[in-house]
């Protein structure tokens, strides 16, 4: 949920999205379901 709401906040790609968060596939396919 985290990497969702940075990657929202920052108008930023799914690639960008930091690990400590969670791996951008993870948090691309949550956003898309």
């Amino acid at each position: 949920m985290k990497a969702i709401l940075w990657k929202l906040r920052t108008v930023t790609t799914w690639h960008d999205i930091p690990e400590e968060f969670c791996p951008w596939q993870t948090a691309y396919n949550w956003f898309n379901h």
